[in-house]
């Protein structure tokens, strides 16, 4: 069979894209043939591109601002709805003409059926699946009744635009990545829906220094005695980012009195040990972002921005060295993950798999869909404050010393360091592998 893997952008590294790619090496390792649909510009024999697709296409942008924000560009309501139409109409026939000449037996959209994200899309989506052009996996990441941006729109037409194609209640299979989100749409859309976890490749190899990365380290002018933290994740306002931050501020105030201390790699603190947070994602923050970086430079941490060198794969740009964001795992001592909403949590399976102890906020899927596995990592579960001036979340201070404190615990500790990290990639080599995903695939595509 031949299945069509439809989202915004692809070969990035967003958890959609991530997840994309593992759903394609399942699929190809059944033996089917696997295609991208996507408004990425790019040219691979194994992928179509949809200027509409496109992630931040102006078209877009406008609508989302009208229908969400304020009517600005459109004389009314109904006009508004005309050019929606419009625009979905015009997707629609280059979706269809594409599943037809292509000869897909089954599309694949994932997220653009549910976040409410490009409603012309979902409307051109759903109208597919009406008339049976191909069957359908709804691979659903994120909701719009899950999002403040998205779940209130300024016009009812618009709420019901949503309520009807995100997602469209059609002859077809539904995924979710949670257990939240499956028992939400069932109450929400009448859907049984069935969860899909996010997986990784733990066959793969290690992520070590090599001849690529070897100077990954030096570039960044991190020294050998100093200590990284690494924020893999896209920067955007749900990632919690400042959190982490606030407990490495506590963390480098038991730093200072610890002179001596021999690490878990033989490495010893001293006066000129420094700490070093390196945030490797795309800087998609909302608004307001000053204030994070104001933040994140208050203290003598060292702030590394470094998407600009990370990308999906290793390459040369313009004779600009570009490393992978797995080569940004390899010069890291230790992971914050302090998101606070997450559908499932792709940096989290990274952070295992590259066997790096971890910081994680306690989000709600975490709680509900990953706790149960039993896996060893720092967390935190405090009440969370609103700064209404700096728009930035804050910790109580006792849960920050407890949480720097344990962190301290495992750097210093190189039997309780190994000890964790080994644990917990087994745990999820175990219960959240390709191997374990190819069997839930087999399954949906038996069902479609």
């Amino acid at each position: 069979m031949k299945f069509g893997l439809l989202h915004f952008r692809v070969f990035k590294t967003d958890g959609v894209s991530l997840e994309m790619d593992k759903w394609a090496y399942a699929l190809k390792n059944l033996g089917h043939e696997v295609i991208y649909i996507s408004g990425e510009n790019i040219s691979r024999k194994d992928h179509i591109y949809i200027e509409e697709l496109f992630y931040n296409a102006e078209y877009n942008k406008k609508i989302h601002d009208n229908a969400f924000k304020k009517l600005i560009d459109f004389e009314s309501e109904k006009a508004l709805l005309k050019y929606i139409y419009n625009k979905a109409e015009a997707i629609e026939k280059k979706l269809t003409s594409i599943i037809i000449n292509n000869k897909i037996d089954v599309l694949i959209p994932n997220n653009v059926s549910s976040l409410g994200f490009n409603l012309p899309v979902g409307i051109a989506i759903g109208n597919i699946n009406e008339k049976n052009i191909c069957k359908f996996i709804y691979h659903h990441h994120d909701f719009y009744f899950e999002r403040e941006r998205y779940s209130s729109p300024i016009f009812v037409s618009i709420s019901k635009i949503l309520e009807t194609y995100f997602p469209y209640n059609g002859d077809a299979i539904h995924c979710t990545i949670n257990e939240i989100a499956k028992n939400e749409i069932k109450k929400r859309k009448g859907i049984n829906a069935i969860v899909v976890p996010n997986v990784f490749d733990f066959n793969q190899n290690q992520w070590i220094k090599d001849e690529y990365n070897k100077d990954l380290r030096a570039k960044l002018d991190i020294a050998d005695e100093d200590i990284v933290f690494l924020q893999a994740t896209r920067i955007v306002r749900r990632k919690g980012i400042e959190l982490g931050y606030y407990i490495l501020e506590e963390f480098l105030n038991i730093l200072k009195t610890k002179n001596g201390t021999e690490l878990y790699n033989g490495r010893k603190i001293s006066s000129n040990t420094k700490i070093h947070f390196v945030l490797a994602g795309l800087n998609e923050y909302e608004y307001n972002f000053h204030n994070l970086d104001a933040l994140l430079n208050r203290s003598d941490i060292i702030i590394h921005y470094i998407n600009n060198i990370i990308d999906h794969n290793r390459k040369n740009i313009n004779n600009v060295k570009i490393y992978s964001l797995w080569d940004a795992y390899t010069i890291s001592d230790f992971i914050t993950y302090t998101s606070i909403i997450e559908g499932w949590g792709n940096q989290l399976l990274e952070g295992l798999f590259a066997k790096k102890p971890m910081l994680v906020y306690e989000y709600p899927v975490f709680k509900s869909d990953i706790k149960k596995y039993g896996f060893d990592l720092i967390t935190f579960d405090d009440k969370l404050i609103y700064d209404e001036n700096t728009k930035l979340l804050k910790l109580n201070n006792d849960a920050k010393i407890i949480a720097a404190e344990k962190i301290f615990e495992i750097l210093s500790n190189k039997n309780m360091y190994y000890k964790v990290v080994n644990k917990n990639f087994d745990i999820a080599k175990k219960y959240l592998s390709y191997e374990s995903l190819t069997i839930i695939i087999s399954e949906l595509v038996n069902k479609s």
